[in-house]
């Protein structure tokens, strides 16, 4: 009640509070940005990656990037919908705090501890990204997913649930899969459609990612701010 502006990262948040009359008067929408020169394309990372974890070449890899926390970011669910995909020739990786210390309980509950990997914290998540196929996120709760936008920037085949403001941005078959929240059915059959895909498809899905992720630079949310500053300080 005491601010000027409340900050919301999208379109979606804000009309979520407008509903619930949360200060609409005083919403402003600045999307969240990412580092464009840190999550590029690059094929050439990939097979160094593989080597390092002790993955093959020919596997097909889907990573999550998200610090352990089940009630918000479902990894367990995303753990039991992996289960369910029969192909041996399949790998999961999770990246973030704590996956590797509670990743692994999951995956011998549902006999795929042969075929998931939890990394824990990592700093080389550019090159992790590039080194996968797949980004697959099954988030309860979102306010944009600076990660999914992390993925789609480097070119992968995504695979989300529409999240809070994630359905401002990815569009189910354009440029990668979408699920409703907490449809772990469908998130496993989007995984192996993906699993699936033409090389042509592959790299329609992969070409408007980059796109849509371009739109979301550092640099377009520090004009935001830059202007929402201007127009507070202006009266």
């Amino acid at each position: 009640s005491k601010a000027d502006r409340i900050v919301v990262v999208s379109q979606q948040v804000a009309d979520l509070l407008k509903e619930k009359n949360f200060f609409p008067e005083k919403l402003v929408i600045i999307k969240s940005g990412i580092d464009l020169e840190r999550f590029k394309p690059d094929k050439e990372i990939k097979k160094i990656k593989r080597r390092e974890i002790g993955i093959s070449e020919d596997e097909k890899v889907f990573i999550n990037v998200a610090n352990w926390n089940k009630e918000v970011k479902a990894q367990d669910k995303l753990i039991e919908a992996f289960s369910k995909i029969k192909r041996e020739d399949i790998k999961l990786i999770l990246v973030g705090l704590d996956t590797d210390k509670y990743c692994i309980e999951y995956a011998k509950k549902f006999s795929v501890e042969n075929k998931v990997i939890g990394l824990g914290f990592r700093k080389d998540v550019p090159d992790l990204l590039n080194m996968a196929d797949y980004f697959v996120l099954s988030s309860n709760l979102e306010g944009l997913s600076g990660s999914l936008l992390q993925a789609m920037s480097v070119g992968k085949i995504v695979i989300s649930t529409l999240a809070c403001g994630i359905g401002d941005y990815l569009i189910d078959g354009y440029n990668g899969f979408s699920v409703p929240v907490g449809d772990f059915h469908t998130l496993k059959e989007k995984m192996e459609k993906a699993l699936t895909l033409s090389e042509e498809d592959r790299q329609r899905l992969s070409e408007n990612a980059i796109k849509t992720a371009s739109q979301y630079s550092i640099q377009t949310t520090a004009k935001g701010y830059i202007k929402l500053f201007q127009d507070i300080l202006s009266g």
